[in-house]
Formats: structure tokens, sequence, C-alpha cells
């Protein structure tokens, strides 16, 4: 993948989101799976320090509670709703972090395209 295609699909991602059409931990495992720490935006905006960081984190938080791997209807009926729960939970936890991540890169897509 080119840089160019990844920004404009991470940028997509980002809009989708911002638009109510993702959850924010979708979001985030499909934006850093673009590899989003390779592209200049990442440096442009503060690299680890920077807004687009907390998207690895909302990332790594829904890897360890097997959220994303499957759909959380198909678990076992005794824990389900702890389940839903714990995805409810991580998506809250996430939501405002996510977002200034998002608004962060679209923000710096339009900065870019006005240059």
């Amino acid at each position: 993948m080119d840089e160019e295609w990844t920004f404009a699909e991470a940028v997509k991602l980002a809009r989708a989101f911002l638009n109510k059409q993702r959850s924010g931990l979708q979001t985030a495992v499909s934006i850093t799976r673009l590899g989003l720490a390779h592209l200049s935006c990442w440096d442009a905006l503060g690299g680890a320090n920077g807004p687009l960081s907390a998207l690895y984190g909302a990332d790594d938080d829904a890897e360890k509670q097997y959220f994303l791997g499957g759909d959380v209807e198909k678990w076992h009926p005794s824990v389900i709703e702890e389940k839903r729960a714990a995805l409810a939970d991580a998506e809250l936890f996430w939501a405002s972090d996510v977002r200034a991540a998002c608004e962060a890169l679209v923000a710096y897509a339009a900065k870019q395209k006005g240059t």
C-alpha cells in the first residue's frame, strides 16, 4: 500500500466515525491496522505524544477484550451480558480520545488539501 492511499483510507474511516457510522473501537482497529504510525501525519500530529496515539490504546483494549475478533452476540449465553457491558464500557472509555484523534486526522487532511 502506498502512503497516499493509506492516508486516504484512514481519513475515510475517521470521517465515518465522526458521522456516527462506525464505533470508536472499530475505527481505532481499522485505522491502526493500516499502519498509521508509518504515515507522515503521525509525526506531523505529535507521534506517540499526539492525539493519534489514542487509536493504538483503543485498538489494544479491543484486542484484549476479543471484541472485534468476532461478534459479541456469538459468545456463550452465560457470559454474553457481561461481554456486552464490557464492550459498552470500553466504547465509552475511548469515545472522546478516538473522537479527538479522528478530528485531528480530518483537520490535518483538510490542511494538506489546502496547501
